[in-house]
C-alpha cells in the first residue's frame, strides 16, 4: 500500500510502527468496514541490534571506579561470568 510505503520513508516509521499500522489497517477493514484486507508487501521483520562491547580500557576503568572492595569483586564476577542485565 502507499501508506504503509510513505509511512516508512517519508516519516521514518520503524519496524513495530509499521506493523501496529498493519494490524489496525487490517481490524479497521475487517471489522468496520466488512471488507477483506489483502497486504500486496509482508510484514517487515524487526530489526536485529548488535550489543554494545566495551574495550578492555573502559572495563578497567569501570573496575577500578568502585572503591568498596565488595562492588569490585561483585561487577568483577558479573563480568567475568558474561552476565547480562536482561
Amino acid at each position: 500500500m502507499d501508506y504503509l510505503s510513505h509511512l516508512s520513508t517519508h516519516h521514518n516509521y520503524s519496524v513495530a510502527s509499521l506493523n501496529i499500522a498493519i494490524s489496525a489497517l487490517k481490524f479497521f477493514y475487517g471489522k468496520i468496514l466488512h471488507k477483506p484486507f489483502i497486504i500486496e508487501k509482508k510484514r517487515p521483520k524487526k530489526d536485529k541490534h548488535l550489543p554494545n562491547v566495551l574495550n578492555t580500557e573502559e572495563i578497567v576503568h569501570l573496575l577500578n571506579a568502585s572503591i568498596n572492595i565488595k562492588h569490585r569483586v561483585i561487577l568483577a564476577l558479573v563480568y567475568s561470568g558474561g552476565l547480562r542485565v536482561s
